[in-house]
């Protein structure tokens, strides 16, 4: 079961999927992959932090920086506006990869940079077969071309664009709800 929560920038994908990865720690025996968390200090946007689900292990992410387009420089990536660490790229990539055979599995975000090779994109073709819940934050208007690109099967997709947080929140939990295995 793949379940796509979409939205335009800022609507709360990683917000819902955080929530929902809390809601779940009492449920069930294992939870994994990554989140990209916003870092937001009064009205401005800083950058994202990498959080891993199972561990609660978190580092910076990306910053934005003032040129866009792809570049490196040994310790970080430019892909857009932003400069992602390679560190924690690393640490995403092998925290899915190593993460495969939890209950639920998390992966925030999917977005431009997966369609061209980059961040979590080397990942996704393994999660095509994974029979245990998958939860993946994709950035609107890619869900065909992720699920195209990657053939996934995605079950469920939860628009926050049009879908309010406690909404797209109770539905998923009642989904997973019959599909996960819960502690004993």
């Amino acid at each position: 079961m793949i379940i796509a929560i979409t939205g335009s920038r800022g609507k709360g994908k990683s917000f819902t999927l955080e929530k929902i990865a809390k809601s779940l720690r009492s449920k069930t025996a294992s939870l994994g992959g990554v989140i990209s968390r916003s870092i937001v200090r009064g009205e401005n946007h800083h950058g994202y932090e990498l959080l891993c689900v199972g561990s609660g292990r978190s580092l910076p992410l990306a910053t934005p920086c003032q040129n866009t387009g792809i570049s490196s420089s040994g310790s970080t990536i430019r892909f857009g506006a932003y400069r992602f660490f390679t560190e924690s790229l690393q640490l995403g990539n092998r925290t899915i990869s190593e993460d495969l055979g939890k209950n639920c599995l998390f992966i925030d975000e999917v977005g431009r940079w997966e369609m061209e090779g980059g961040g979590w994109s080397r990942n996704l073709d393994a999660i095509r077969n994974r029979k245990l819940p998958t939860l993946i934050g994709i950035r609107r208007g890619l869900v065909q071309l992720v699920s195209y690109k990657w053939k996934l099967d995605i079950t469920s997709v939860f628009d926050l664009d049009t879908m309010s947080f406690q909404y797209v929140t109770n539905e998923i939990l009642k989904k997973l709800d019959e599909t996960l295995i819960t502690k004993n």
